[in-house]
């Protein structure tokens, strides 16, 4: 048997655009390498050496397979591994597992392949999800991320080998878990968004929450060990493509740009309809001011300058208004207070004259103290200006006869003589 390393290979595209490698000895055609190394084991006695791409995270050394690798990492590197295996009976209970797993470990696990599909026992290979090379393609649109490749460009030893067997209709899941990561950290933000995460995001996109404000809230209310601190727009926009919400992709410029249009356009219309209505004043017949602001402003001024003088004046007016109205309440105090002058000078003089004339008349006597009396009575009060001259007179007539019987006569005090008289007419309350 025949060894090589390369076997020279043509690969063809066929008419539905899948490639075919065809073998150069017999011209067979096969979709894949792996058929085609088949091929020539056992059909050309070749002894094919595929190059393994298990990539060692220490030395770079590459290998076929990752048992190889591990034997590697623990043999020549010493590194320890812990290998756990576990047992289910449900999909959803290894599920929940491995959600359990990744949780606290910080990582990821994806499918590498799986085989065995259609027989009694499956296999299904789950790998770190920092594992493996990141290839650039050509002619990329976008350029490449600013932090670069989650991925390593080497294998990590990290492994969940799952066989599923099925036996009467029941499955029975064994895990082969390896939990070592070796070659790369464990960091959040290299993890993907989980599906309820997912669905969660998009719940909040549909209400209309705009990006900054879920960025924000993200950052401020998670810790950096969770998924949501690391948050990005990208996220945001691969979601609303994914679950059919619409957004505005529009640029900060664009939708500037789109502002300005539509004001313009407010602005024609504005524009058109005074015009239809400066035609409608001119068919019409109405007055319109076609004067400029500024024009308009001067006039304004001027109303408002007028207006104010014509409100001083009016202020002015009442002011002399109430100047004449102030004269004419003090010439009324006058005049009360000379009333009350008189008032207590003919109480004063008719006591006087009460006690110290017993020749006047018992007429003259009776008159004075009833004109005293209706002097003090409010319902008398009114007439007091009708009845001022007749008291005057009455007043200088007993004067005269006070002056004739002894000018030297002491007056005595008036409220004595006001309790007296009070006292001669029985009055229990004295007059005010």
């Amino acid at each position: 048997m025949s060894e090589t390393q390369v076997i020279a290979t043509e690969v063809i595209i066929s008419e539905t655009g899948k490639p075919k490698i065809i073998c150069e000895f017999c011209s067979i055609s096969f979709g894949t390498r792996g058929n085609l190394y088949t091929h020539l084991r056992k059909y050309h006695q070749f002894k094919i050496l595929v190059q393994g791409n298990q990539i060692c995270p220490v030395c770079s050394e590459k290998f076929r397979t990752l048992s190889l690798l591990h034997e590697h990492l623990q043999n020549e590197h010493s590194i320890p591994l812990k290998f756990v295996d576990e047992t289910f009976y449900s999909k959803k209970d290894f599920l929940d597992w491995k959600s359990k797993i990744e949780k606290e470990t910080q990582s990821a696990y994806r499918i590498r392949n799986t085989r065995g599909k259609d027989s009694d026992v499956s296999y299904t290979y789950y790998i770190c999800h920092r594992s493996g090379h990141y290839r650039i393609k050509q002619n990329r649109i976008r350029h490449v991320k600013s932090t670069g490749s989650i991925k390593t460009g080497s294998t990590c030893p990290a492994v969940m080998i799952v066989s599923t067997e099925t036996v009467d209709g029941i499955s029975e899941i064994k895990v082969h878990y390896q939990s070592v990561h070796i070659g790369h950290d464990l960091e959040t933000r290299t993890l993907r968004l989980t599906k309820n995460e997912r669905e969660n995001l998009a719940a909040c996109l549909k209400l209309g929450i705009p990006f900054d404000k879920i960025l924000e809230d993200a950052k401020q209310n998670f810790a950096p060990t969770n998924r949501y601190n690391f948050l990005t727009r990208k996220h945001l926009h691969n979601i609303c493509r994914d679950f059919g919400i619409q957004i505005n992709h529009q640029k900060p410029q664009e939708r500037k740009k789109e502002r300005k249009k539509k004001n313009a356009v407010q602005n024609n219309d504005v524009t058109v309809q005074n015009n239809d209505l400066h035609n409608i004043c001119r068919d019409v017949g109405i007055q319109i001011n076609h004067k400029k602001p500024q024009e308009k402003k001067k006039e304004r001024k001027k109303k408002n300058a007028v207006q104010n003088n014509d409100v001083t004046v009016q202020n002015n007016d009442i002011g002399v208004q109430n100047n004449d109205v102030a004269v004419q309440n003090n010439d009324v105090e006058i005049s009360d207070n000379s009333i009350v002058y008189e008032d207590f000078l003919d109480i004063e003089i008719s006591n006087h004259e009460e006690i110290i004339q017993e020749e006047v008349k018992e007429q003259e006597k009776t008159s004075a103290v009833t004109s005293l009396l209706q002097l003090h009575n409010p319902s008398y009060f009114e007439e007091i200006n009708d009845k001022k001259i007749q008291i005057i007179n009455q007043l200088k007539d007993l004067m005269t006869r006070i002056e004739k019987w002894d000018p030297t006569c002491f007056l005595p005090d008036i409220e004595e003589h006001i309790k007296a008289i009070n006292a001669r007419l029985d009055i229990s309350e004295p007059i005010k």
